[in-house]
């Protein structure tokens, strides 16, 4: 493997809603990708290289007696080019589960940046 290929892609997540299903989202999703060797949060001044975006509030639904999120996210160029998207569910309590399938579905869109 060469150099290029085992440095980590800096991402940020973005939201566009604002409950709290969705904010809860944005923090599992943002906790899965410092877990991962792969990537490395953008913060401050390091400009970022993949966009996850989480465009608007996720669904939910009551399903025997217990809460599923519906999630839609895309990924993108900081200037806006689409690379992708991914949509899934998973139970309120297990957003770590909805986080680890959007981080791998992440890794397929950093190869198109690379």
């Amino acid at each position: 493997m060469d150099a290029a290929s085992t440095k980590p892609t800096f991402v940020e997540v973005w939201v566009g809603g604002d409950d709290a299903y969705t904010l809860n989202l944005r923090d599992a999703v943002e906790g899965a990708f410092r877990s991962s060797p792969d990537f490395t949060l953008s913060i401050g001044k390091v400009p970022s290289e993949l966009v996850v975006l989480i465009p608007t509030n996720v669904d939910w639904k009551k399903i025997h007696l217990r809460i599923t999120v519906f999630y839609t996210v895309e990924f993108k160029t900081p200037d806006g080019r689409k690379l992708g998207s991914s949509t899934g569910s998973c139970r309120e309590h297990a957003l770590a589960k909805c986080a680890a399938q959007i981080v791998k579905e992440a890794r397929i869109a950093a190869r198109k940046i690379h």
